[in-house]
């Protein structure tokens, strides 16, 4: 293994990690405490290396079972869970015989059973894993890993994704999936967090789950991206996103596109990836930056790995196998139990797919030459299919189509359902993706050989092999008998109840929505008889549905609040004080979650300063044309109140939480471009914030006072608010929490000359890290959200459109608010249909929406005294 490359399943590399290693329910287990378990299951499996197939739920006792057969020289052989392979003996079960099985019994609770006393033996000492090479396929030949195939991937992905202790992930793929595995040993190298969980991304529940936990990747593959696109997914949906990864098929270069593009805006990074089970997981990525240019690229290979494209005769110029080399490349296939023995035997990979290198130097997959199809990203073997049909019909092909499978059979006598079952269960897809076309021959080249485009096309034109057709007028069992092959379906049955996943989500909202138009959010948990009261009446007029409501993440509602309750004070309106200061805090808490990545030092600056100048910048078009007309402001206005400012309150001070700020984050910035404080606050992420709270908290004590109004409002005095929200972003449980809050409370009770502020930024700061979102009225959503979206163009256009009502203080209100969305759109819209060049130039400026947690653009939260 490489020098610096972390072992990442060994007790010794768990106890030196701090933090939740697996969080689950309402529990989390700790390294030290994984560490610990590890070495008692090492224990338990003994001296002797045992095969141990473990079914691998989204639980604990299995993935400890994994990590302890990598420590303890024990191989493990991964099977998807609730499959049955272990209780039926099937092909894979009863071909390599494990020794040790790990799995639940009958009442649900995880047991590790040895089946025989003494293991059978002749297990390769470099050997550390056996994978299925297709998917959920059932096929029993198997991929053998090693110890150094799984260490030199998982620390070229933490490579080139920049993974650090503060990631986070979920398990929404099967870590008996490679892909799925790779999520795990990543951020086990790197000393992440891994939230167990078998909520898919369809479900509104898996959200709420990654907000409270901090997910910050998301991985997926193709069906996963065009769930959350059915969905309308928006990365601030998930304020601590920071990563989305894609990988295991070919994703639609328009989906591409969106997904790069809506990550670009937010500051956040879209993979495209590449790989196979015999490379461990990953073979290539594309750069993020890259994404939206080459959407139907995979990129370049991983570190470490070589790629080269072997020329072949049938294929066009340029074109021929996709190669792999590198260090993850497997050991070699398995196809029975004395395989597990043998030597490394493969040095290449000859992937199967033909590719051409881009003038960029990036690779294309254009087609494949073999028979695996890929449809959902499970790897399905046709030509096994077809051998499995054999057993039901005579004469039969299997064709991969643009919607899954295609069964093209002679036989006329056997059940187009039949069949259509026989293939579900034997490749794990929905019904809904298979289709059996009956034909008076199969299709054939002029030797002899079966001709698979021509059977694929019948395929897609032919489609007796669905369920009862959907229509227009078809009712909702029947649409969802359909989607998920049920004959039998009750009123009080749902999507969820009958079984629905990710992989039928999409069909089935596709669907849906043709017989009920939009969706409630959570439809998939309604009964039949509650979505049938959703469609259309006899008269064509859609139900509307005002009763399911729209969640919005808290701190979006603060800002919108904030700005409101800001300009309504100036006003008149109302007299509530704090929203300045709240929304400081905010902005610290934004910083933290959003900017202080594990990016390298470098990057990290540049991305603070990018945010900063984009403050400024969208400011400057407002204040520069004021200075110039107005006779009421002075140039000290533009960003120099601290230094030339008049003392007093003069007009210029009206935007001193803009100075602050941008003065702030280039402080911040400044501090961090020391390599020597950089490293403190990686390493202390939590103390490094609280020692500038305390520090700032003197200074605020000590030079702000009613003799000196104004010095409420200098960046030296606020910074202590500006680093409560950095810690409490960082804090990591609720003593450190509670450490912050109490800080606030105490040092705002001395600092403010109001008790009115104190009360709004203690409330909102525990608002914001006690509930994540919020449901609200439909009716009223849209209102918060470009309030929120508006609220930089709302703070600094108010002071000069309020006076214009005179008395109307409502009407003025109202007014103000209204002017700043409409200037927020007109300005969004003159982004969106900027030359290229500037929307590049633009894409730097979203992260400074990302500062202070924006969910829209413009969404600086900027506020007055």
């Amino acid at each position: 293994m490489r020098r610096g490359v972390r072992v990442f399943w060994m007790p010794a590399h768990l106890e030196q990690q701090t933090g939740i290693a697996l969080a689950y329910g309402d529990d989390s287990i700790d390294y030290s405490e994984l560490a610990q378990r590890v070495r008692q299951r090492e224990t338990d499996l003994g001296d002797v290396p045992r095969l141990v197939a473990i079914e691998a739920g989204n639980d604990p006792e299995p993935i400890i079972t994994y990590l302890a057969c990598l420590s303890g020289g024990h191989v493990a052989l991964l099977l998807t869970p609730g499959s049955g392979r272990l209780t039926d003996r099937d092909d894979i079960a009863a071909t390599y015989q494990p020794d040790s099985v790990m799995q639940p019994n009958r009442t649900g609770v995880w047991t590790l059973k040895h089946l025989r006393s003494e293991p059978l033996g002749g297990l390769n000492s470099d050997l550390a894993l056996l994978l299925s090479t297709s998917g959920s396929t059932g096929s029993p030949k198997l991929v053998r890993l090693s110890h150094q195939n799984l260490n030199e991937n998982a620390a070229a992905i933490c490579d080139y994704l920049g993974l650090g202790q503060s990631d986070a992930a979920a398990t929404v793929l099967p870590w008996s999936y490679c892909y799925g595995l790779s999520v795990i040993n990543t951020h086990f190298s790197v000393g992440g967090k891994i939230v167990l969980t078998d909520l898919s991304l369809a479900d509104d529940c898996f959200w709420d789950l990654a907000r409270s936990s901090g997910v910050t990747n998301i991985s997926g593959v193709p069906y996963s991206f065009e769930v959350m696109h059915q969905n309308h997914f928006t990365p601030e949906q998930l304020p601590s996103l920071r990563i989305l990864t894609q990988a295991g098929g070919k994703l639609a270069p328009q989906l591409v596109t969106e997904f790069a593009e809506l990550c670009a805006e937010s500051n956040r990074q879209f993979f495209v990836m590449y790989g196979q089970s015999e490379a461990t997981a990953r073979i290539a990525y594309l750069n993020p930056r890259l994404v939206a240019e080459n959407p139907d690229c995979i990129g370049v290979a991983i570190p470490g790995g070589q790629l080269r494209i072997e020329r072949n005769d049938d294929c066009l110029e340029g074109q021929g196998e996709l190669v792999y080399s590198g260090p993850n490349v497997m050991m070699g296939y398995a196809l029975q139990r004395h395989d597990l023995a043998s030597n490394k035997t493969t040095w290449e990979l000859h992937t199967g797919d033909i590719a051409e290198r881009t003038d960029a130097g990036l690779y294309r997959v254009v087609g494949r030459c073999s028979r695996i199809a890929k449809p959902f990203g499970l790897r399905v073997d046709l030509d096994r299919l077809e051998r499995i049909l054999q057993k039901t019909c005579q004469e039969v092909t299997c064709v991969e189509t643009p919607t899954g499978v295609g069964v093209v059979t002679t036989d006329s006598a056997v059940s187009t359902q039949e069949l259509c079952k026989v293939a579900a269960n034997t490749t794990g897809l929905p019904p809904t993706s298979l289709v059996v076309s009956k034909v008076t021959e199969l299709p054939r080249l002029a030797n002899g050989k079966i001709d698979y485009a021509t059977a694929a096309q019948q395929s897609t034109d032919l489609h007796e092999g669905r369920l009862t057709p959907i229509t227009a007028d078809s009712s909702i069992a029947t649409v969802l008998g359909s989607i998920l092959g049920k004959s039998h379906i009750s009123p009080t049955d749902s999507f969820v109840s009958l079984g629905g996943d990710s992989l039928s989500y999409v069909a089935a909202t596709s669907a849906l929505q043709q017989r009920i138009g939009t969706l409630p959010p959570g439809w998939q948990r309604l009964s039949v008889t509650e979505l049938e009261a959703l469609c259309p009446t006899s008269g064509g007029e859609s139900k509307s549905h005002p009763r399911f409501p729209v969640r919005l993440e808290t701190t979006g509602i603060l800002r919108a609040v904030a700005v409101i309750l800001i300009v309504g004070s100036h006003i008149g309106v109302f007299d509530i004080r704090g929203g300045a200061h709240l929304l400081i805090a905010l902005a610290g808490f934004g910083l933290a979650k959003f900017l202080l990545t594990d990016a390298d030092r470098k990057e990290r600056v540049k991305r603070i300063l990018r945010s900063s100048w984009r403050i400024v910048g969208i400011s400057l078009l407002w204040l520069v044309p004021l200075v110039l007309i107005s006779t009421e402001y002075g140039p000290s206005v533009l960003y120099l109140n601290n230094l030339l400012g008049p003392a007093g309150e003069a007009p210029e001070w009206r935007y001193w939480f803009l100075e602050a700020l941008v003065y702030l984050m280039i402080a911040v910035a400044v501090l961090l471009w020391v390599p020597a404080v950089d490293r403190w606050e990686r390493r202390w992420p939590f103390a490094f914030p609280l020692l500038i709270v305390g520090a700032g908290s003197v200074v605020a004590l000590l030079t702000a006072g009613p003799t000196a109004p104004t010095s409420m409002y200098t960046p030296a005095v606020v910074i202590w608010l500006f680093a409560a929200g950095w810690a409490l972003e960082r804090a990591s449980n609720n003593y450190q929490k509670s450490i912050v809050l109490l800080g606030v409370l105490v040092i705002g009770a001395s600092f403010f000359n109001r008790p009115d502020r104190v009360a709004l930024v203690l409330i909102g700061l525990i608002l914001a890290i006690t509930v994540t979102s919020v449901r609200v009225p439909r009716a009223i959503a849209p209102i918060l959200s470009r309030i929120a979206g508006a609220s930089l163009i709302i703070y600094l256009t108010h002071y000069q459109i309020y006076p214009l009502l005179g008395e109307q203080l409502w009407a003025a209100l109202i007014i103000s608010i209204l002017a700043g969305v409409t200037m927020w759109i007109a300005l969004d819209r003159l982004q969106k249909i900027a030359p290229r060049a500037a929307r590049r130039v633009s894409t730097g400026a979203s992260r400074a929406r990302s500062t202070i947690g924006s969910p829209q653009q413009f969404a600086t939260p900027l506020t007055s005294r």
